[in-house]
């Protein structure tokens, strides 16, 4: 979940990195879209509840979304969502999702 209290936040990019535990499911939400983003809706941790979003690619260039997995199957992986074209506007939130499986 990320939320921006202050002003527009230009060129936002928010990065997790998965643990090592963890291997991602890339095409948990549809064909190669691996990535959930609910703008507006902000889910806390542990939610049970995947929030209704757009699906975003894995693949990074053709869409705000990039999630990547490195050091093999059971490596760990990084989840990137850049809004750098519109930013993170004013008193905005949202939520951003990935599936995984613990190993």
């Amino acid at each position: 979940m990320y939320q921006n209290a202050g002003g527009t936040a230009r060129g936002f990019t928010l990065t997790d990195s998965l643990p090592a535990k963890l291997t991602v499911l890339p095409n948990s939400y549809s064909a190669a879209k691996g990535i959930r983003w609910a703008a507006g809706t902000a889910l806390t941790v542990g939610a049970a509840a995947t929030p209704t979003g757009t699906d975003l690619t894995n693949a990074a260039a053709d869409d705000q979304g990039t999630l990547t997995t490195t050091g093999g199957t059971y490596g760990q992986g990084t989840l990137t969502l850049k809004l750098s074209g519109t930013g993170l506007q004013q008193n905005s939130s949202g939520t951003v999702c990935v599936r995984t499986t613990v190993n």
